[in-house]
């Protein structure tokens, strides 16, 4: 499998919790950039993804761009190859976004995807990916500051979004590399 799983991604994420619940988030339809649909989109609904996401970070909070990069490369070491192109967001999902949930691929463009899980530890939630036959393969857990990166070939899920507001919701912090 080409998944790995790192735990306290960021160092002192206590004093970083509040700057990415403060990054301003947009459903798809008033996403200033309307994302590309991905490889594989199962659901019928007129949104390529639930919840409400950021602007891509490198344009609104370079700062948190510099330090996830630096932080991925202290973490992850060389686990996947070094790719310049990428792309960072905030990605907050309510409870009431479970309908629009459905397993897909990342973008065309991406190889390699990474989650941090930024709100709460919530055991109910997380991400699973499956097999091209849509039987699960891994089940990650949503701890805070759990750091997830899986090659972007794999289908995947998110599992049991959960809250109604920013402090108790999930808030992932989501990186397309390609």
């Amino acid at each position: 499998m080409k998944f790995m799983v790192v735990e306290d991604f960021f160092d002192g994420f206590v004093n970083l919790e509040q700057s990415f619940k403060d990054i301003k988030t947009y459903d798809f339809q008033s996403h200033p950039e309307q994302q590309k649909p991905s490889k594989e989109v199962e659901n019928k609904s007129n949104s390529l993804w639930p919840g409400y996401r950021s602007e891509e970070l490198k344009k609104i909070n370079p700062f948190l761009v510099a330090l996830t990069v630096n932080t991925y490369h202290q973490k992850f070491g060389n686990f996947i190859p070094y790719y310049e192109k990428f792309n960072v967001y905030t990605h907050f999902r309510y409870e009431k976004d479970n309908a629009g949930e459905f397993a897909h691929y990342d973008s065309p463009d991406s190889n390699w995807s990474m989650l941090v899980y930024l709100s709460k530890t919530n055991l109910e939630s997380g991400t699973r990916l499956y097999d091209k036959n849509k039987n699960t393969i891994a089940d990650i857990k949503f701890v805070q500051n759990r750091a997830f990166i899986f090659d972007s070939n794999y289908l995947h899920s998110a599992v049991n979004n959960h809250g109604t507001n920013i402090d108790n919701g999930r808030l992932t912090l989501n990186l397309f590399w390609r």
